[in-house]
């Protein structure tokens, strides 16, 4: 049994350096599924985002000036900023995913929308 084992062994050391790969892997995607993985995770996204907005409304508070306060005002500000990636830099992405899988040729800007200040959520404030 040992000396079957260290055969085993042998022949793996001598043969393994002579299996190469004849190139990079490819891994072919159906297309449909691919694009439905896209429609889902926007779709939870923008539902996410739809019910953070709705908690900014109902537990978040601000001065005159736009500053978040109150005692979850530090939650309330990173909600936000959530919020705003998802909605403004969402299509953007979605659009990228498009292209590189090669199901537009039209390609997205360089740079990706910027996102506003948090204060463009704050209830009350700006």
């Amino acid at each position: 049994m040992k000396r079957a084992f260290l055969t085993c062994i042998a022949l793996t050391v001598l043969i393994a350096p002579g299996c190469k790969r004849s190139g990079p892997v490819a891994v072919v995607r159906n297309p449909n599924v691919y694009l439905n993985e896209m429609d889902y995770g926007d779709m939870v996204d923008k539902q996410s985002a739809q019910r953070m907005r709705y908690w900014i409304d109902a537990s978040c508070s601000c001065t005159a000036d736009g500053a978040w306060s109150g005692d979850h005002a530090e939650e309330c500000e990173k909600t936000a900023k959530h919020v705003l990636v998802v909605e403004v830099r969402g299509p953007y992405h979605t659009a990228m995913m498009e292209y590189n899988g090669s199901f537009t040729d039209e390609r997205p800007p360089e740079e990706p929308p910027e996102i506003p200040e948090t204060s463009t959520l704050c209830p009350g404030g700006e």
